[in-house]
């Protein structure tokens, strides 16, 4: 087995061998320190970008890994009668099939996401940032007037319901991981408490999800609001 550099693997970097068969295998060189250090600089700068603020939880992104991936861009398992490091795929589940989400942050499985990890950790920032944040920010903004004087999300919910829809993605907005509540007696669109947001924890798979990532990011613990 030889080893190859990024331009002999059209420009991917990430640390892989080429074996006799033409079989491309990568790595178990990545440190998660490097992984970590580039979670923790990418999202808070894309985020202030973004949003034109800064993320209420810098390290947030550092606590996907751990849970979608273990760190683990590659994986010692089995393929085309070959046992290597093949690229890390997500199992099957009952609302995924196997194979479609690769890498240290389970993004869209195809050729840059499974050999470079750092275009892997990359693109899993600019997904949460620039597509699920934006979806949890619409999805604020149809609840609210729907719900009067329901005041914006903290920028911790914020931030939840994007990682729940990182997670898997729910047309209704009550499904996502902070949903208006009320203490005191609906009556129409009206509640005698005055609505308030809560931990939607009927949704296991958001919560859970949300819960996991601030327990196991960089610094993190578990939310007073996780069952």
């Amino acid at each position: 087995m030889a080893s190859a550099t990024a331009s002999d693997v059209g420009g991917i970097s990430c640390p892989v061998s080429l074996s006799a068969s033409g079989f491309i295998y990568g790595s178990l060189s990545i440190k998660q320190s490097d992984i970590v250090a580039m979670l923790a600089q990418q999202y808070p700068a894309k985020y202030s970008g973004k949003f034109g603020a800064s993320a209420p939880t810098p390290n947030l992104l550092t606590g996907i890994p751990p849970h979608e991936s273990g760190f683990q861009q590659f994986a010692f398992t089995s393929l085309y009668g070959v046992y290597a490091p093949w690229p890390h795929e997500n199992g099957a589940t009952q609302h995924t099939r196997a194979g479609a989400y690769i890498g240290i942050m389970m993004v869209q499985n195809k050729m840059e996401n499974a050999f470079g990890w750092k275009k892997n950790v990359e693109n899993g920032v600019d997904l949460y940032v620039n597509q699920k944040l934006t979806t949890a920010l619409r999805q604020e903004n149809r609840l609210r007037p729907r719900f009067p004087g329901l005041r914006p999300l903290a920028g911790y919910q914020f931030e939840d319901n994007g990682l729940g829809y990182y997670y898997g993605l729910y047309s209704d907005p009550l499904q996502q991981a902070w949903i208006p509540g009320c203490s005191g007696t609906v009556s129409g669109n009206s509640c005698s408490s005055g609505w308030i947001w809560e931990f939607n924890t009927a949704n296991a798979l958001y919560t859970e999800f949300v819960c996991s990532v601030r327990s196991q990011m960089t610094g993190g613990s578990k939310p007073s609001y996780c069952p």
